[in-house]
């Protein structure tokens, strides 16, 4: 008997110890569980956004604007190809103007007044106001802007067809529920980064590597610590590590973006700090051209 004893009390005390390491399991959920219901809240957060932005790239074709748009800077596209996009029944007006702005900007030369013809009426078609193009093309015959690549698409030399870029922008859609929030930040990153290097870009890195060139004996030098009256020159062995880029007008967030991808490119690798008079929204400084045409009837 008294061994059957011994058994049982071994018994309850498994069981007990069981209860003990299940309580303590419990009041360890239960003391996690705001952080986990805070982390479900940050993480449902960012699915909303991530789902509405997908939702608006799908509705206003966004990836097909962006398609064209990288075959102008590279060159590649033509009035055709802008005439067909701004056709299509989706999209936003704006969309359409800003795509035929960089149209006209990105063209060897000047379009000829039957194609300006051709694609107003599409735009007019639609109830678009087209001053801003026409403030443009004031531009242009005054070769004030335009052309010239104020964009560089590296390693588009050879290439054909569509962009690789762009063709694939949506696809990090299709990846977001079985890779999470990292699949789409990745697909964004590559719609924001198109490969383009901007104008003030290179002008930055052409500084930052002090390798020379004739653009950059253009420059203006000052050293507050020089005598007046004394030119550093352009040839000054300078070291420049800390960048402040100042835009007089309008700036935008990928000026900023490409800076900082340069900044982290460069060999050692610098600080950047941009800025501008004020920093526009596309509708913004769409707005802004829109005006300026008005102003010149």
């Amino acid at each position: 008997g008294s061994g059957g004893a011994g058994g049982q009390t071994g018994q309850f005390g498994d069981e007990d110890e069981q209860m003990q390491a299940n309580t303590k399991n419990l009041m360890n959920a239960v003391s996690s569980l705001p952080e986990l219901t805070e982390r479900k809240r940050v993480i449902d957060k960012h699915t909303n956004i991530a789902t509405a932005l997908l939702k608006e790239i799908k509705e206003r074709q966004i990836d097909n604007f962006c398609a064209v748009e990288e075959e102008l800077f590279a060159g590649k596209a033509d009035k055709s190809q802008v005439l067909k996009a701004i056709s299509m029944p989706s999209g936003l007006l704006s969309d359409k103007l800003r795509l035929v702005a960089t149209w006209v900007l990105t063209a060897e030369t000047l379009p000829s007044p039957q194609e300006f013809e051709e694609i107003e009426q599409v735009l007019k078609g639609s109830g678009a106001d087209v001053q801003a193009l026409n403030y443009l093309k004031r531009l242009r015959n005054l070769s004030l802007t335009g052309s010239q690549r104020a964009f560089a698409v590296p390693g588009q030399a050879g290439g054909g067809g569509g962009s690789t870029n762009q063709s694939n922008i949506l696809d990090f859609a299709d990846k977001f529920v079985s890779q999470g929030l990292n699949a789409v930040a990745k697909g964004m990153k590559t719609l924001m980064s198109q490969g383009q290097t901007f104008a003030v870009t290179r002008a930055v890195q052409a500084l930052v590597e002090n390798k020379g060139g004739e653009e950059q004996e253009t420059y203006l030098y000052f050293d507050p610590k020089m005598p007046r009256g004394t030119n550093p020159g352009s040839n000054a062995k300078a070291s420049y590590r800390d960048v402040m880029v100042c835009i007089v007008g309008g700036g935008n967030y990928l000026e900023y973006h490409s800076l900082q991808e340069m900044s982290q490119r460069v060999q050692p690798k610098c600080n950047v700090v941009y800025g501008a008079t004020e920093i526009l929204a596309p509708c913004d400084f769409l707005q802004q051209l829109t005006e300026l045409g008005n102003k010149g009837k």
